[in-house]
């Protein structure tokens, strides 16, 4: 898989966000192939069968074969399912799911050399809507990231499903869509027009935008589907949803608007010292990090990267929402010992392969931030 990362990739192809979206199935196929493979994880089969997924395809006149898939996306598995397409013949690949399918989904079609079509069942993250994809290794740690030179070629985001995901998987993905704002501004309180290129001051500026909306409307709609319960869910996903604007607007800002910034940093440089925490926790730590999803480790890190930052309120407005929401806020959380030796671990390996100053002063805000996420 080569990797090309010179051109600006801000969106997707095409990106539908309603009710019903399913019924764009038949004309978006249409272009591509009367011969799916898709991969999906089962409970996301299960969500879309709600909408009649199987039909849909059928009515459409496209033959398709599923692939159910459990565990973290690897070259491995990259492997066989590229080979399978081509084997088999498929003409498009379908992938539904959260972050880890989406991400495997990315990486097959683009070995193979297939237009892709995707389709969210959670709000967790962006995968669904950015050029690359995260590897893990069978066991779950960090293996590496793949940029891809080309855009998914369709997202479609179904209302009805995003209603029946679980307050923990939204919330996560509000979080981890709020961590471009504070990441961009890597190593300084903020940014100012003039001192960094356009393109960054205004990726920097959206992300702020975002982060605002996330703070002030994703406590309502988190509360809303906690209140609903799992049972209720199903119903308010119908003729009696009550969610109303603001849960479309927590699920376009997750998925689609930060898709975008990171399209406007060129997928690099919006992810500094929370996601370099979540990369090594994933691998040093993986049994104890297992539990947690993607957003709840990046928050952890959010706090660290803000106190680095030195912007303390900032930390304090990150460290309310996630408690709010009930997530970890500090490593001991997530299980991690708090030790001396680990601290310092973590210590070296941020130090080391993050862009922190080459100077004592900034290493010694690394540290002063990282034992305050033991608190």
């Amino acid at each position: 898989m080569t990797e090309k990362i010179s051109s600006y990739r801000f969106g997707v192809g095409k990106y539908f966000h309603e009710k019903e979206v399913l019924s764009h199935l038949r004309e978006e196929l249409r272009g591509f192939s009367d011969k799916a493979l898709v991969i999906s994880g089962k409970k996301a089969m299960e969500a879309l069968e709600e909408q009649d997924f199987r039909k849909c395809l059928k009515d459409a006149g496209v033959s398709f074969r599923e692939e159910l898939y459990v565990g973290f996306p690897n070259t491995e598995k990259v492997e066989y399912f590229s080979k399978l397409a081509r084997e088999e013949g498929y003409g498009v690949l379908i992938g539904a799911g959260g972050g880890k399918i989406m991400d495997l989904s990315k990486a097959v079609a683009n070995q193979a050399g297939l237009p892709l079509l995707l389709i969210p069942t959670t709000a967790a993250t962006c995968a669904a809507f950015t050029p690359l994809s995260v590897l893990y290794t069978k066991e779950g740690k960090y293996d590496k990231a793949i940029h891809f030179d080309r855009e998914v070629d369709v997202v479609l985001v179904d209302e009805a499903i995003m209603a029946t995901q679980a307050p923990r998987f939204l919330a996560a993905g509000m979080v981890d869509a709020m961590a471009k704002y504070v990441e961009i501004s890597h190593g300084v309180k903020s940014l100012e027009r003039g001192t960094v290129p356009l393109q960054k001051y205004l990726a920097y500026r959206m992300a702020e935008e975002l982060f605002i909306v996330l703070e002030e409307e994703g406590a309502e709609v988190c509360r809303e589907l906690r209140e609903a319960g799992d049972n209720n869910r199903q119903a308010l996903s119908k003729e009696e949803m009550k969610l109303g604007s603001a849960l479309q607007d927590c699920v376009f800002a997750n998925i689609a608007l930060t898709g975008i910034v990171s399209g406007m940093m060129q997928g690099r440089g919006q992810a500094a010292l929370a996601h370099a925490l979540y990369n090594f926790l994933r691998t040093n730590y993986t049994e104890e990090s297992g539990a947690f999803l993607h957003g709840e480790i990046v928050g952890v890190g959010l706090r660290l990267q803000a106190l680095y930052n030195k912007n303390v309120e900032l930390e304090e407005r990150i460290t309310k929402f996630m408690a709010d929401r009930g997530m970890p806020t500090s490593l001991q959380d997530l299980g991690i010992p708090n030790q001396p030796e680990v601290k310092e671990q973590i210590l070296r390996a941020l130090f080391k392969n993050n862009p922190v100053g080459d100077c004592e002063e900034a290493e010694e805000r690394l540290r002063q931030g990282i034992l305050r996420i033991c608190q």
